[in-house]
């Protein structure tokens, strides 16, 4: 059985980094775990760093050609509509994961 490939594109904000810094541990465990639970749901998962910027979005237009949806994780309270541009043009299915690490 073949895995159904999925982009999947950790969202943050700039300003969390530069004004919270200390945070980003947790951010990224966090991150790692959600990732490896879609792994063991059988995803083959195509991974992009935690992106904060429009111009690292932009890379993901390249990134994500070939995967068949885009999901997306919101690692800070407020997603950074940074991303909203390359998202359009990627033309793939959007799977909003609305959560965070905070209850």
């Amino acid at each position: 059985m073949t895995k159904m490939k999925v982009g999947f594109l950790p969202l943050y904000l700039k300003l969390y980094d530069d004004v919270l810094g200390s945070m980003r541990k947790r951010i990224d465990a966090f991150n790692s775990t959600i990732q490896q639970t879609l792994r063991d749901c059988g995803l083959d998962i195509v991974a992009a760093p935690v992106w904060r910027e429009r111009a690292e979005f932009d890379s993901a237009v390249e990134m994500f050609s070939n995967v068949c949806a885009v999901i997306t994780l919101h690692l800070a309270y407020s997603p950074s509509l940074e991303s909203i541009e390359a998202l359009e043009r990627m033309d793939k299915p959007i799977i909003v994961l609305d959560t965070t690490p905070t209850f």
